[in-house]
């Protein structure tokens, strides 16, 4: 594991035929909210493809920044020895100074220590790369968006 992926916790896609995953789903409005069925077919092919099997989804509708709504999703994969799997980096966390005004705000040091703390040592991959810029990953959430609606 890179350096730069240590420091975030967050590891690039890898799962081996039989590898156990939790799906974690967020958006952060209730107009948003039809999205969480795109991400979950998303990720459930992403998973099959490679011969995982989901034993989980954690649903989220609200502020990125607080990581403690991975809570039940990091017991539920220590109870079945299971990696969380999310899109991309900032379904897991944002930047507290996230907004329409500063879409490329990171999150913090702190902010990747309570995502931590909150998923309690469980692997966290995500299938858009870590280091992803904000444009990558808006970009590839546009073309999810896109492929599900037919267009």
């Amino acid at each position: 594991m890179g350096r730069k992926q240590k420091r975030h916790y967050i590891s690039p896609l890898a799962i081996e035929p039989g590898d156990k995953i939790v799906l974690c789903l967020r958006v952060s409005t209730d107009g948003q909210r039809r999205n969480l069925k795109d991400q979950k077919a998303r990720l459930r092919r992403t998973v099959a493809d490679r011969g995982g099997l989901v034993v989980g989804v954690v649903k989220h509708v609200g502020n990125g920044s607080d990581p403690q709504w991975l809570r039940p999703a990091a017991t539920k994969a220590r109870q079945h020895g299971a990696k969380l799997l999310a899109e991309s980096k900032c379904r897991f966390i944002r930047s507290p100074a996230y907004g329409a005004d500063n879409q490329s705000a990171q999150p913090r040091p702190a902010d990747l220590a309570a995502l931590r703390r909150a998923t309690a040592g469980c692997v966290l991959m995500v299938v858009t790369p870590p280091d992803a810029s904000p444009g990558k990953v808006r970009g590839q959430q546009t073309r999810r968006g896109q492929a599900a609606k037919g267009r």
